[in-house]
């Protein structure tokens, strides 16, 4: 296999390293969403803070497979 596909998955597993240190410390309750003053008006249990992570960590990973396979998606008779 390519060594850049280890080297996205790596930087895509960093922010759940990162949530994962934070974890503990974190309260029950935190907010999820703002409006457009800045204050908070969703809130979400603690185990909310993996969501984000995952997202990015899949769309990274599928833009990468996408941009590497690029070539293979595109027709000939263009």
């Amino acid at each position: 296999m390519n060594k850049r596909i280890f080297v996205v998955i790596g930087l895509a597993i960093i922010p759940f390293a990162y949530a994962y240190y934070i974890y503990p410390s974190l309260p029950y309750k935190i907010p999820i969403h703002f409006n457009l003053e800045g204050k908070a008006d969703g809130w979400g249990s603690k185990e909310s803070i993996y969501l984000l992570p995952s997202i990015m960590g899949f769309v990274s990973i599928f833009v990468y497979l996408l941009m590497a396979n690029v070539k293979k998606l595109i027709p000939k008779d263009m």
